[in-house]
């Protein structure tokens, strides 16, 4: 089950996208607004993948990896339950990574937004939360371009930094028209 865009190709993480998760969370200047803001090891790759596949079983939502239609990579977007975070719950997590050559091209947005509207249309939830490091200013206009709501800011439980929390429902979704 592939997501399309007019420019991007989405594909449920698979068993061989090491690569991709290991491309991603190796890169210091990617993680450096995810939890403690350090890049992964390659063992803590592969229980990264490991949680991606279990999350799909689960929760029958996740990670895409996601791509140009020539196959270039742009990075992964996708749905995790914020437990670390209960005060954003109920709801599932949308979040995503971009590497760097392709950032600032709207991406994101495109990705998200496909993301976001095939979990409505699938029925898996009512309701959607953002979190961002709150230093992570283009997390924030992407959530803002996705039509999310803020919420609150809350310090991240683990490390202290301000987060924000945004949110969108499938009601409130469903009258967001693309930009």
């Amino acid at each position: 089950m592939d997501l399309r865009t007019s420019r991007l190709l989405m594909s449920p993480i698979g068993h061989g996208d090491l690569d991709v998760v290991t491309r991603i969370h190796t890169d210091p200047e990617l993680m450096r607004h995810i939890h403690a803001g350090v890049p992964h090891v390659p063992e803590q790759c592969q229980a990264a993948l490991d949680a991606a596949h279990a999350y799909w079983r689960r929760h029958g939502c996740g990670s895409f990896v996601v791509r140009l239609h020539d196959g270039d990579l742009v990075g992964m977007v996708g749905f995790n339950t914020p437990g670390w975070l209960p005060q954003a719950l109920p709801g599932h997590d949308v979040g995503w990574t971009v590497l760097q050559g392709h950032q600032r091209r709207g991406y994101a947005t495109e990705a998200a937004r496909a993301a976001i509207e095939w979990f409505f249309g699938n029925g898996l939830g009512d309701r959607i939360v953002g979190i961002h490091n709150r230093d992570n200013v283009p997390s924030s206009a992407v959530m803002r371009r996705l039509g999310m709501d803020w919420l609150f800011e809350a310090p991240h439980p683990d490390y202290g930094y301000p987060l924000e929390v945004w949110e969108t429902t499938a009601a409130a979704h469903a009258g967001v028209s693309p930009s």
